[in-house]
């Protein structure tokens, strides 16, 4: 009888979680079942996350275990410190103690065929590599962004140790996946030593099940133009600076006003780090800084505002937020504060009614246009859903299980 296609997927961020990248190994284990594959997740034990980081667990069609999660900060602290070195690669090391273990004995009982994990968190990849070493089973690691130092050279010295545990990650993985061309590339010439054939790509995506709730609901609007951005924003990648300039020369030549134009700023510690900037340009009644939400509250606002921001700085040039994705499927305008061939331009412009944009002149001109020029946009964005790229994961994982069964001779 024919070996069941079994795959164990390793991640820290799982619902209850509503870190951002919940959605791809959630939506990864909904849709690949439709490919004969059964998913059983190892995850950290819900007490990890503050209640603020969950929402209601869901119901799924596929086994989750939890395991404890020592957290360094929590657990390993003295009067609420610690050193710095305890957290290399990540606070979370601890939770290999609990979870390698745990995996070995699900790969044993499961006859799991294939361990994938998910970073940014490494201690995910270190749990992953160790139960594949362990029950020689092959190995997908996916790379949700390339490891901080590889593309933010201000942490470069700092990650040394980081380094060393990802090049071991790349050496023992059976296949790396990346999100992107540009990290997948990024990743060949960083290991010039393994087969190009090694890294492979699957995008992110939107699921339309988490938009069809949104089709029954009320979507009540504002007589303002509203531009909403979902998200922290932060000095170093997300600076929206360029914007507040911009927004300060619409409002002296009056083209916008609090009476016709917000911008909303949904997200964690926007006000403290910024109210001060935009009072500084006297653009403070312009602005209204709101606390993040859940995730099936912040797909609701997007149908609900009058357009949608991004802001990918020059560091990110490799990567596209996922919620992109999203921004895409609501058909809304989009206004993406971005290089010219970056990965998030590049998708942007390819869409109608999706803008890139990199200087003050540019930012409003686009939103002199977006406020007087309203669009009806409907685009074709099927090719993004989260099914396609589970399809995606399934093929990689069918084509690694048989190179495994064949070269060891069966």
């Amino acid at each position: 009888m024919a070996k069941q296609k079994t795959v164990l997927l390793v991640a820290f961020d799982f619902p209850p979680a509503t870190s951002p990248g919940v959605e791809r190994t959630l939506k990864f284990a909904k849709y690949i079942q439709q490919c004969g594959w059964q998913p059983i997740v190892l995850t950290v034990n819900q007490e990890t996350f503050s209640h603020s980081e969950t929402e209601l667990e869901l119901e799924h069609t596929f086994p989750v275990y939890r395991t404890f999660c020592l957290d360094v900060s929590k657990h390993l602290a003295y009067k609420g410190k610690y050193f710095g070195w305890m957290k290399k690669p990540d606070r979370y090391w601890g939770w290999c103690f609990t979870a390698i273990p745990k995996g070995v004995a699900l790969v044993k009982k499961f006859q799991v065929s294939a361990v994938f994990s998910t970073y940014p968190l490494l201690t995910s990849h270190l749990v992953a590599g160790g139960i594949a070493k362990l029950t020689a089973t092959p190995w997908l690691a996916d790379y949700r962004d390339p490891l901080q130092c590889y593309y933010d050279e201000e942490v470069y010295d700092s990650f040394s140790v980081h380094r060393w545990l990802d090049r071991l990650v790349i050496k023992h993985c059976t296949k790396a996946v990346f999100v992107t061309k540009t990290a997948m590339s990024l990743y060949q010439k960083l290991h010039p030593s393994q087969e190009k054939n090694k890294f492979c790509c699957i995008a992110n995506g939107f699921d339309t099940s988490n938009l069809l709730p949104l089709e029954a609901a009320e979507i009540e609007t504002e007589q303002r133009f509203v531009l909403l951005h979902t998200g922290s924003l932060y000095a170093r990648g997300r600076d929206p600076q360029v914007l507040f300039l911009a927004l300060s020369q619409l409002k002296k030549q009056g083209d916008i006003s609090s009476a016709n134009f917000v911008l909303r700023l949904r997200g964690e510690h926007n006000q403290g780090i910024y109210q001060p900037k935009a009072q500084a340009l006297d653009i403070d009644d312009l602005i209204e800084f709101l606390p993040r939400v859940s995730h099936a509250q912040c797909l609701l606002e997007m149908q609900q505002v009058s357009a949608l921001l991004v802001v990918q700085g020059d560091i990110f040039y490799s990567q596209i937020p996922g919620k992109l994705y999203e921004y895409l499927a609501s058909n809304k305008p989009i206004m993406a504060l971005t290089k010219q061939g970056t990965e998030t331009a590049n998708l942007v412009t390819k869409e109608h009614g999706a803008y890139q944009v990199n200087s003050v002149e540019d930012v409003v001109a686009q939103i002199k246009s977006l406020v007087n020029t309203p669009e009806r946009i409907k685009r074709d964005v099927d090719k993004y859903e989260r099914k396609y790229r589970a399809f995606e994961l399934a093929q990689l994982l069918d084509n690694i299980c048989q190179n495994e069964f064949e070269s060891k001779g069966l």
